[in-house]
């Protein structure tokens, strides 16, 4: 009787962590848009690196040095690509309103910042559709002036 309501109890606080971890990863998805791209830039630099150290090390098989010169720069690239991701995530902004007005070839996005300050940017027709911005959105700003999508429900890369 008592090993029945052990393990009813255990099972309770099990559903309850699971429950707590779940709703915890919907509330803060991962963003992974340049972990992926840059990995595969580390595998090419790593590839060519390493057939060349390939080359000078091992001079009767330079596929040796491809053998390591492929991990190395897939690491290297997934660890930058992993960072930048990490930067965008922590200055994400949420877009408070979007207007396209007469005359203008580009669309203004107003975008609320982690402080509070509402911030102004231009974004053109073309990165509008590639984009799919909408107001509530997740946005991060990768170079100045530059935004880009942080929401996991566009099919892009995630």
């Amino acid at each position: 009787m008592r090993k029945n309501k052990d393990e009813k109890e255990r099972r309770k606080s099990n559903r309850k962590l699971l429950k707590q971890s779940f709703t915890s990863e919907m509330k803060e998805p991962k963003f992974q848009r340049f972990a992926n791209e840059y990995m595969g830039i580390g595998m090419c630099f790593g590839l060519a690196i390493g057939l060349a150290f390939g080359k000078v090390l091992f001079p009767d098989s330079m596929t040796l040095g491809m053998c390591w010169g492929l991990p190395i720069g897939m690491s290297l690239g997934l660890a930058f690509g992993q960072e930048k991701d990490r930067k965008l995530w922590e200055n994400r902004m949420e877009i408070s309103k979007i207007e396209r007005l007469a005359g203008y070839s580009e669309v203004f996005i107003y975008a609320i910042d982690k402080d509070g300050n509402e911030k102004e940017f231009r974004v053109s027709e073309k990165t509008m559709k590639a984009e799919k911005f909408k107001a509530g959105d997740k946005v991060a700003e990768e170079r100045e002036g530059v935004l880009i999508s942080l929401e996991t429900s566009k099919g892009k890369e995630q």
